[in-house]
């Protein structure tokens, strides 16, 4: 029992770890999504369409977004959280980038409607971490957070967006928005924490149980989430 501290400690420094990660995924997953509106009229122009015509990439990310929202969770409960949660992140990564590879509007709807499908699971599951990895009554922090990473996202993205896109140009803004993203994972570990999260939690959980009975609210929870 006298590790308990030091074991407890080390377990919130990893939630708290993966708290910030999942809210920085959560903002530049919404900066994103709301920075390609204002650029209709500069896309319009750059691609020789109707602003009607380049206008449909909004819908074309939104609409695949919010069904796929729908079935990442179904697939999260089969297949577990880790892996679903890496896929999802991955397809941000990599669609986001392609996007910034469009030679044309219908290239470009493409990579858009795509890129709604992979990274839509991203935030549903982050909530999903979030109820998992807190008790109850400690959840509104997280939540909080998450929830004003949405806000953030988009508030900054509809008016961030357009005017770097004035001096780093459109195709720009989506390869940082990529790197920016790949970098937050490695610097993070984002991907190796959700996969290694529950080991660890194992570990940490195991040596404090002395009998079940001694563990703090906070281990049992974790513990219990980590044997999934």
């Amino acid at each position: 029992m006298t590790k308990e501290p030091e074991n407890q400690g080390k377990t919130g420094k990893q939630l708290e770890r993966l708290l910030w990660v999942l809210s920085a995924a959560t903002f530049l997953i919404f900066f994103q999504a709301y920075m390609v509106a204002p650029l209709i009229p500069r896309l319009s122009h750059v691609f020789g369409v109707s602003s009607r015509s380049i206008g449909l990439v909004v819908p074309a990310y939104m609409i695949p977004y919010g069904v796929a929202t729908l079935f990442y969770g179904l697939l999260s409960d089969r297949l577990g959280r880790r892996p679903i949660m890496f896929a999802s992140l991955l397809a941000f990564v990599v669609f986001t980038a392609l996007t910034a590879t469009a030679q044309s509007a219908s290239q470009m709807i493409l990579w858009r409607l795509v890129t709604g499908l992979g990274a839509s699971g991203v935030v549903p599951l982050a909530l999903a971490l979030m109820g998992d990895l807190f008790p109850y009554e400690q959840r509104g922090r997280p939540l909080g957070w998450l929830f004003g990473a949405m806000a953030g996202g988009a508030a900054f993205g509809a008016t961030a967006g357009v005017i770097l896109q004035a001096f780093v140009g459109w195709r720009m803004l989506f390869v940082t928005m990529r790197y920016t993203h790949t970098n937050l994972d490695s610097k993070h570990a984002a991907v190796a924490k959700l996969e290694g999260f529950g080991d660890n939690l194992v570990t940490a959980c195991t040596k404090m149980q002395q009998p079940k009975e001694g563990l703090s609210p906070n281990a049992v929870i974790s513990y219990n989430v980590a044997r999934r």
